[in-house]
């Protein structure tokens, strides 16, 4: 919740696919926020990639024209001064999502995403293979574990772990916030903050 209300605040656009519409009801009326049933996960999907696709062609015609390297949407303003919106796809709940949507559409867009500014954010309340693979999951470049440990979650999540460091995070994980938090490739324990309704209607007034 805290991350959508920094984003739309910080005047990105957002697409959230809201498999239960819990969110929907929340965000849907703020100005660049869309919402998508998981009926139609795939089309936002190909919607998603087609423009980061598109950002590249454009990234790769302003490095021809300056005679430059532009690689990213950073350096596409920096060139031509053109502001491009950070864009975020918020996939709710990733297990009735990825029932329609093939793993390796997610994968291109977050590779693809990434650099044109089109970002991801899966939620899931636990993981198996074909939910999300192993080799899915290392494109997100932050992975969040928490909640009652899981080790089939875990594994897809963070990889093979230590005898050491499965008994240190089962033991730290269970309780609210408690999470396990692997940051490009970096493993830490961490509380997370947990946001009330109130503050919730506080960060939403205009």
């Amino acid at each position: 919740m805290s991350l959508i209300v920094r984003k739309i605040r910080d005047k990105q656009h957002l697409h959230i696919i809201d498999a239960k519409y819990e969110l929907g009801p929340i965000f849907g009326k703020q100005k660049n926020v869309w919402i998508t049933k998981p009926d139609y996960a795939e089309a936002k999907f190909d919607e998603l990639i087609a423009m980061a696709e598109m950002r590249q062609n454009m990234f790769a015609q302003a490095s021809e024209l300056c005679g430059c390297l532009v690689r990213d949407y950073g350096e596409y303003f920096k060139v031509t001064g053109l502001k491009m919106p950070i864009i975020t796809l918020v996939v709710e709940e990733l297990i009735v999502t990825m029932g329609a949507v093939k793993e390796d559409k997610l994968v291109k867009l977050l590779v693809t995403g990434r650099s044109a500014g089109i970002f991801v954010v899966a939620c899931s309340q636990y993981l198996k293979a074909d939910i999300l693979s192993r080799k899915g999951s290392v494109n997100f470049s932050t992975r969040v574990f928490m909640g009652r440990w899981d080790s089939t979650t875990a594994s897809i999540l963070f990889g093979s772990l230590t005898k050491a460091q499965t008994e240190e995070y089962q033991n730290y994980t269970g309780a609210p916030g408690k999470a396990i938090v692997e940051i490009n490739g970096e493993l830490s324990t961490k509380q997370m903050p947990r946001i009330s309704e109130g503050q919730l209607q506080q960060y939403m007034k205009p």
